[in-house]
């Protein structure tokens, strides 16, 4: 048992294994990595180097799956969304414990990170019915265009460290609901928050082969081209930075792959004179003392008329000094 699990009330929601066709596998070359908690350098645990044969298995069966989960009504994939959504909410204080432990995010912020995991579920849960398509008019009269919304195929997921739960159930909870199969490669630092997910789908019914999951640390390049250069793969997402977002355009291009990127995320903030200095004081630090400065709202560039700015400074270090 990995020294994380025996701390869990349930233990058996920490797993050392990729995720492929409803199966809990090692890598076909027997390579693993380490797992540790960046805050300590306790080793957590070990999972699969997934490999390239790895990843063709996850495809072909997200593949062989495909045909089944889009037959699948709406509501009978809503259904399996809503369980899914009970068990994260009923094992918020497990999910935040591994959060802490392989992401380093406080306590508070990781079950915070649980349930608005669970949230992505009940959403799309309450989505997956309402596929609704259009009826358009058309140039001839007695005629009309129908508009059908499908699912396009098997997604290949790439998912982040920073909120290593959340993201993932943002991607798969959005192309499970539109009748998608799921292919994805968790990020090195963070694998046990997505194979949690996975299992955690598994309880609530979803079928084998509708979700797989990839583990890899060293191979993480190689993985992420060949599912961009995979003709079985019809859809990328990824969360990370312009640089690689930039890459995966580039890798998919043979292909014409539709992508979704969200890159690079930090933002400019404006205050107004209006407020008091503390206020905006917390605003601007709050972010940066979280996650190293990683979660995807951090405030790089601040504008505020003169009067605020003079008092600012002060007001910030008092702020991250109790931040930290």
């Amino acid at each position: 048992m990995a020294p994380l699990a025996s701390s869990l009330q349930d233990p058996s929601l920490l797993i050392e294994k990729a995720y492929i066709n409803g199966e809990w596998v090692s890598s076909k070359s027997g390579e693993t990595f380490e797992v540790r908690n960046p805050a300590t350098d306790e080793l957590l645990g070990s999972c699969p180097e997934s490999n390239l044969d790895d990843l063709n298995d996850a495809i072909a069966a997200a593949e062989a799956a495909f045909p089944l989960w889009r037959a699948q009504s709406g509501r009978a994939r809503a259904r399996i969304l809503r369980k899914w959504f009970d068990l994260i909410t009923a094992s918020k204080v497990d999910i935040g414990a591994i959060i802490t432990a392989e992401n380093g995010k406080a306590k508070p912020d990781a079950e915070g990170e649980a349930v608005f995991t669970a949230g992505f579920f009940e959403w799309f849960a309450e989505e997956a019915p309402r596929l609704y398509g259009d009826v358009v008019p058309h140039s001839n009269p007695t005629s009309r265009t129908t508009i059908l919304k499908q699912p396009i195929g098997v997604c290949g997921l790439i998912l982040p460290w920073n909120f290593p739960m959340a993201m993932g159930a943002r991607k798969i909870a959005a192309a499970l609901a539109a009748g998608c199969t799921v292919v994805a490669k968790s990020d090195g630092l963070t694998p046990f928050s997505s194979n949690t997910l996975a299992l955690l789908g598994e309880r609530a019914g979803l079928p084998k082969g509708v979700l797989n999951i990839v583990t890899s640390l060293k191979n993480t390049p190689k993985l992420g081209l060949a599912m961009c250069e995979s003709d079985v793969i019809k859809k990328i997402s990824f969360t990370g930075s312009t640089r690689v977002g930039k890459l995966l355009m580039k890798q998919s291009a043979s292909t014409l792959k539709k992508l979704s990127l969200e890159l690079g995320a930090t933002l400019p903030s404006l205050f107004s004179t209006m407020q008091t200095s503390r206020r905006p004081s917390r605003a601007l630090s709050s972010p940066n003392s979280r996650s190293l400065a990683k979660p995807a709202f951090v405030p790089t560039e601040s504008t505020s008329r003169r009067g605020f700015m003079t008092s600012s400074p002060s007001s910030l270090s008092r702020v991250s000094r109790a931040s930290a």
